[in-house]
């Protein structure tokens, strides 16, 4: 006995029954009696995905629900260019962890700048920010925009020109 989508599947494909590998049609595929597919649906099976970690056994009657909602189900990552995305998958169970964390993800800039950038690249954002802070000779953080102004109006380190001296 075979399930209806994989005995279709097979003999559209193969024109042959899978057992007796004689000449089949979809016309020559019957349905199974109750009491058969009673049976067959109380079955226990192992999940699909139980190299990836599932330890569920279900019958084959609750399987598809399961598989849908499997925590083990493989998933793709969001963020364009993860690889995770491209060609890896992970389990549903690691994407919400993976997506907060995820290097390919947009974040805007931390010091209100206004930019939005792939995490990646925060650390060359923060280099050139306008509002990142940076340290001054005299221990002050400022903003980088800022800084020039610090320097000659505030900085307790800066040259003040004598005014008497002349």
């Amino acid at each position: 006995h075979f399930c209806r989508e994989c005995i279709t599947t097979h003999v559209a494909a193969t024109k042959k029954c899978p057992v007796c590998r004689t000449a089949a049609a979809l016309s020559d595929i019957q349905p199974t009696s109750r009491i058969v597919n009673n049976l067959i649906n109380k079955q226990r099976i192992r999940c699909q995905f139980h190299g990836r970690g599932c330890g569920a056994v279900v019958t084959v009657e609750t399987m598809c629900s399961h598989e849908n909602d499997c925590d083990y189900a493989p998933v793709s990552c969001f963020y364009d260019c993860c690889p995770y995305q491209l060609f890896l998958q992970i389990n549903r169970r690691d994407l919400v962890p993976h997506l907060t964390t995820c290097e390919w993800r947009v974040m805007a800039c931390p010091f209100d700048c206004g930019e939005q950038f792939q995490a990646n690249r925060m650390n060359s954002h923060n280099n050139v920010c306008v509002n990142a802070p940076i340290a001054c000779q005299c221990g002050f953080l400022v903003k980088r925009k800022d800084m020039s102004s610090h320097v000659t109006t505030e900085c307790s380190l800066a040259a003040i020109p004598c005014e008497v001296s002349g």
